[in-house]
């Protein structure tokens, strides 16, 4: 790997390759200064930003940029500035044409929520879109994702066979949509696995 394609910070290398280190418990906001700096690598090349965020939280990562304009989805009502509602039925409704980041941090898999955005006409090329995938061996893998890739009925007979591979799951969607680069880092803790990545639509 040459070294342009890499950009450090702290001993950890954010490629489109994956590295591992060790962190401690997840919280709404693990290790945010990680999260901000991701952020600053995916959005270096956007004159303003217009930003969507489906899991806000009290919206403490977008508050460390300068957006043009910042729209949050929480669920849990009274959380940070944002419409409150479940991000599952408000993407398909949204015109996404309106953002040109979509920041998907959520704390499981965000397999429904990434197709469905996909699935939305108005997403437009060019569009960055930051995710989170936290899982381990016990993460439950979605109905949309087994009816994609045709293993309702074999997940019937055995889950476990199938719940640790929900990133795989997860990628093999990206490349179905058409993403041929995702730039990603990784944590591993004893209870899960952690993916923080982009891609460009």
């Amino acid at each position: 790997m040459s070294k342009s394609s890499q950009r450090s910070t702290d001993k950890r290398v954010i490629t489109n390759r994956c590295s591992y280190r060790t962190y401690g418990k997840k919280t709404d906001n693990d290790k945010l200064t990680d999260k901000v700096f991701l952020r600053q690598v995916a959005t270096r090349d956007k004159d303003e930003l217009r930003v969507l965020d489906l899991f806000a939280g009290e919206n403490l990562i977008w508050q460390n940029f300068d957006c043009a304009r910042y729209f949050g989805v929480e669920q849990q009502k009274g959380k940070g500035k944002n419409l409150y509602a479940d991000n599952r039925r408000v993407i398909p409704k949204l015109d996404l044409s309106d953002f040109n980041v979509i920041d998907v941090d959520s704390y499981g898999i965000p397999f429904v929520q990434i197709e469905q955005l996909f699935k939305n006409s108005t997403l437009q090329d060019g569009t960055v879109i930051v995710y989170t995938c936290i899982g381990n061996s016990l993460t439950t893998i979605t109905n949309s994702c087994k009816r994609k890739f045709g293993i309702t009925e074999m997940y019937k007979e055995s889950p476990t066979l199938f719940n640790g591979f929900g990133t795989d799951y997860f990628h093999a969607m990206l490349y179905d949509y058409g993403v041929r680069k995702v730039t990603m880092y990784k944590r591993k803790t004893n209870e899960f696995n952690k993916e923080y990545g982009f891609f460009t639509v």
